[in-house]
């Protein structure tokens, strides 16, 4: 039984381009459940700066929170998030440690299901754009049954061809900063809108299927 959820995660988690102003995923899952709700996502926000709302947030009883990850490469800055863009191109190339933010995402994940474990919150966690592959390294510090490693929000949309918006962001500022660059005119717009975010139709899609993951959680 789940008397509350909390969502954390962008504008994926948000709900931005739902047309239908139902909170994006968080609202249709809420009322999949039966539950009131606590939609923590933030347009453009990183993974760290969502888990540090989600600790501000007071625990409530019989609850569940569920983690979209944004991009990998986000991290906290004095005013906010930062992104790899904000970062002046000979900084980036010179320091720029992909498998240092890799190790920092499970340690950031690793802390969420501790947080939760401690207290007695279940949790479900799952990229919601980047590429999944970057978060395939094992540093055997998660419990991964209650992470989604089948597939990211955007690739059960059908829209691993999409061309804008957030698409593997961190491995694409990658490729970028060696001159390689993505054209942004392609998108799938059956589950998404024309920059990117998934519509209204995605968003229940998506829904459904963490419904059937939250039924089945361990």
């Amino acid at each position: 039984m789940v008397e509350h959820l909390y969502a954390l995660g962008c504008s994926w988690t948000e709900g931005t381009d739902d047309e239908e102003n139902q909170n994006g995923w968080v609202g249709r899952l809420s009322s999949q459940l039966n539950c009131s709700f606590t939609n923590l996502g933030g347009k453009g926000d990183s993974n760290w700066e969502q888990y540090k709302l989600f600790l501000q947030e007071p625990v409530v009883e019989d609850s569940i929170a569920i983690f979209g990850l944004s991009a990998f490469s986000r991290t906290l800055g004095p005013n906010g998030t930062l992104y790899g863009g904000d970062f002046d191109k000979q900084y980036m190339l010179k320091y720029y440690n992909l498998d240092l933010i890799l190790y920092q995402t499970n340690l950031l994940v690793h802390s969420f299901q501790q947080y939760c474990d401690t207290n007695n919150i279940k949790h479900l966690t799952f990229v919601s754009f980047d590429d999944a592959a970057l978060f395939n390294v094992d540093y055997n510090l998660l419990n991964k049954d209650n992470i989604v490693t089948n597939t990211t929000m955007r690739e059960y949309l059908d829209g691993n061809d999409n061309m804008c918006g957030d698409v593997a962001e961190t491995s694409k500022f990658i490729k970028k900063l060696f001159g390689r660059h993505f054209p942004k005119n392609k998108v799938n717009l059956n589950y998404f809108s024309k920059d990117g975010h998934p519509n209204a139709k995605g968003y229940e899609k998506w829904s459904k299927f963490l419904y059937d993951r939250v039924l089945l959680y361990k």
